[in-house]
């Protein structure tokens, strides 16, 4: 049965990584579920961000999976909406639907959860076929 609680990977990251990236590569989709999102970050039982890197990035389909911000189209403007990439690799002031709001959105590579463990949470309890893989793009320095 699926959880929608924080499950801990078991993989930790090296203690000095920096994280570039993290992605989901959905094999096969979820179809059942209630709510199609997996969030991913790190254990939050340890000081952790659970959902630093993915936030309910949606496995409706096959496919990678990236974080992103959300771009809306208004009468007066396009702006920054809302994004699923996660606070610790992104950053977003959401915009409005006026003249001169655009809002702001920008990446960043993470630098501060060197040696976490990496954790995910399925949006709803129903899952029943979702396959998919969490990619972490890291350098170690050394």
């Amino acid at each position: 049965m699926a959880k929608t609680d924080e499950q801990d990977t078991g993989w930790a990251l090296p203690t000095k990584a920096i994280v570039l990236d993290v992605l989901l590569d959905v094999i096969t989709k979820e179809a059942t579920g209630g709510t199609k999102t997996v969030t991913v970050g790190t254990l939050s039982t340890a000081s952790g961000d659970a959902d630093g890197y993915l936030n309910a990035g949606s496995v409706a389909d096959a496919g990678l999976v990236r974080g992103k911000a959300t771009i809306t189209a208004g009468t007066f403007e396009s702006y920054f909406a809302s994004t699923t990439r996660g606070a610790l690799l992104a950053t977003l002031v959401a915009g409005a639907d006026a003249a001169g709001d655009v809002g702001t959105y920008y990446e960043f590579p993470d630098t501060t959860m060197g040696g976490k463990k990496i954790s995910y949470s399925l949006g709803s309890a129903d899952f029943a076929e979702l396959v998919a893989n969490i990619i972490v793009v890291y350098i170690e320095v050394a």
